[in-house]
């Protein structure tokens, strides 16, 4: 049914087909009509804007991010915690064995000395003794010479008495110096067996320690593995029921504000808009009359019929305009 038609059957308004308005009337209006229709644009945008400022949705209440945060594993890796653990333990290791090392070469130095003088002690005495000797055999010479026993006899058999103590005297010094050389050589050697076993023992300590070291740190790394696998998993479900919630609030909201705006229509079918809507639409109305009573009737009846924004803006009261413009 055409606008003409449902004005005829609703209002009684009589209209002859043969006396149309030519397109060349309508032309002369569709600036200051779009005019029109831009006014009543404006004034609808502004009125859903005043509407949405008293609407906030549920996706700006509850914003997709939810705020929880994972955690992340910032420290070293398992490999570069143990690597850095042996250098650790090997650096210790290193300066203790240094230590031991530098200990047995002081004292082994220590009883080199002691060796070196008294070979050196030895040396004098020895020499000491063999000039001892010849200072004697001289003097026992000259004094035989004197006493009229110079025979050759004489003087060798006293030189070889000198000669046997000299040597025993030597000996005794010799063997006491082998002696004590013995004992610098057993110290030395003892002092070795004392180096070795403390090396021994501190690489076995060293071994010991950087094991259980390592051990300790596969747990305190496992540990915290697991203490951020368990918070992210408590985030990870903390998330996702925020994520649930959210959206079970959002289509919640939806359907309220679906079922608000249902009862509206059905209301205002029936009964008209109420309060700040039917101020705003009251004025689109009147805005609309304004223009239309300024343009000839039929004219005005068929711009109306051909504007089809017309009664989106107007809404329930577009009836209103027709009336009006029709029985005036």
């Amino acid at each position: 049914m055409g606008i003409w038609d449902w004005i005829k059957n609703f209002f009684g308004v009589q209209h002859d087909d043969k006396q149309g308005v030519s397109e060349e009337e309508l032309e002369k209006y569709r600036q200051s009509e779009s005019e029109l229709n831009a006014k009543l644009d404006q004034m609808d945008r502004a009125y859903r804007d005043r509407e949405r400022e008293n609407y906030v949705p549920m996706t700006e209440i509850l914003p997709s991010e939810s705020g929880y945060t994972y955690r992340e594993y910032t420290g070293d890796s398992l490999q570069e915690m143990l690597r850095k653990a042996q250098e650790s333990y090997g650096a210790r290791y290193r300066d203790k064995a240094q230590q031991t090392q530098q200990s047995y070469d002081s004292r082994r130095d220590q009883l080199n000395v002691q060796a070196k003088e008294q070979t050196d002690k030895l040396r004098d005495k020895l020499l000491q003794n063999e000039r001892a000797y010849d200072s004697a055999a001289r003097a026992s010479d000259g004094s035989l010479l004197d006493r009229g026993m110079g025979r050759s006899s004489t003087v060798q058999a006293v030189r070889d008495a000198l000669a046997r103590e000299t040597e025993q005297a030597n000996d005794e010094i010799a063997q006491a110096h082998g002696e004590l050389l013995e004992r610098l050589k057993d110290e030395t050697m003892r002092l070795e067996r004392e180096r070795d076993q403390a090396l021994k023992s501190l690489d076995l300590e060293h071994a010991s320690q950087l094991q259980q070291q390592i051990e300790r740190q596969e747990r305190e790394y496992a540990d915290e593995q697991r203490k951020i696998r368990e918070y992210n998993e408590s985030v990870r479900q903390k998330e996702t029921e925020y994520q649930k919630k959210r959206q079970e609030s959002i289509e919640k909201q939806i359907r309220e504000r679906d079922e608000f705006f249902r009862k509206q229509a059905e209301q205002e079918a029936e009964n008209g808009y109420w309060g700040d809507k039917a101020v705003d639409y009251d004025r689109r109305v009147r805005l609309a009359l304004e223009y239309y009573r300024s343009v000839p009737k039929e004219t005005a009846m068929e711009l109306i019929a051909r504007n089809d924004a017309l009664r989106s803006y107007l809404g329930h009261d577009y009836g209103k305009l027709i009336a009006q413009i029709a029985g005036a």
